[in-house]
This record gives C-alpha cells, sequence and structure tokens, in this order.
C-alpha cells in the first residue's frame, strides 16, 4: 500500500506474533484505501450465507463454534465475518493508523443474485482466537520436548 488513495485486488497480507510463534497470512480479494480509511470486500458465491446456526428444537439452542468462539454461532456468516475481521486486524498491526471503515461481503448466489453484506469487525474475537492459536503452539512445543521415558 504506497498511495495514499488505491485499489488493490488480491492483496496479499502476513504477520509474525513478537515472539515468532504464531504467523497468520491471508490475501484479501479487494483492499481500498482512502488517505487512512481501509475497505476490505471479499466477494463470495456460494448457494446461501447462512446467518444462523443450526436449531436443535430438544436443546431449544443454535450450534455455537468451538472455544474460544464459542460465543458465536456456527454459521456462513460468521465465519465470513471472521475472515474479514482477521485481515481488517492484520492491517492494524502493519498499520496501526489504518481505520477500519467497512467489511463487505458481496455475494452472487447460485440464481445470479447479487447482494451485498456489510460485516461487523470482530477484532475481540481475533484477539481471543490469535491468543487461543499461540497458546496452542507453545503447549504443543512444549510437550514435543518431552523425551519418552523408557522402561528397561
Amino acid at each position: 500500500m504506497d498511495l495514499s488513495r488505491g485499489v488493490y485486488p488480491e492483496f496479499f497480507i502476513s504477520i509474525a506474533s513478537k515472539d515468532n510463534v504464531l504467523r497468520v497470512s491471508g490475501q484479501i480479494d479487494l483492499l481500498i484505501v482512502d488517505e487512512n480509511d481501509v475497505y476490505i470486500v471479499d466477494f463470495k458465491s456460494n448457494k446461501e450465507i447462512a446467518k444462523t446456526s443450526f436449531y436443535n428444537k430438544a436443546t431449544k439452542s443454535h450450534t455455537m463454534m468451538k472455544f474460544p468462539l464459542n460465543n458465536l454461532q456456527d454459521s456462513t456468516w460468521n465465519h465470513y465475518q471472521l475472515q474479514l475481521s482477521l485481515y481488517a486486524y492484520i492491517l492494524q498491526q502493519l498499520r496501526p493508523e489504518l481505520n477500519i471503515k467497512k467489511l463487505i461481503i458481496y455475494h452472487v448466489d447460485h440464481d445470479g443474485v447479487e447482494t451485498i453484506h456489510q460485516a461487523e469487525y470482530l477484532k475481540n474475537d481475533v484477539e481471543r482466537m490469535l491468543k487461543h492459536f499461540k497458546k496452542q503452539i507453545k503447549i504443543k512445543s512444549e510437550l514435543d520436548k518431552v523425551k519418552p521415558v523408557q522402561l528397561c
């Protein structure tokens, strides 16, 4: 992003944690930059974008994502919101002065119907997810150092 205003298709982003334990990357379908304002657009062409997850009538509850995102319904909508939120988070880690204006999902269904959705920036959920994965990587690394005890 070398311009104060620009349109960047297929924009690749990548970061590593300060201790280099966790590395995350992604490819934004369309990044629009206007000074410090940023618009992230992702194109989807699946049959539908379900905003709610499966509802179990017996338990009277929706299926939720796994920990640490178990506060979110396990729906394609939330998966897409997390995807765009992760892109926004990475951009802000690289350039803290950036202001995330909109996260946009441009959806074309199987009948050719086009719908534009504005996603929510789930920054807290992304931070919690990355912290969890970093912790899991550290635990695995420590466990890999432990040598099995051989019994005679």
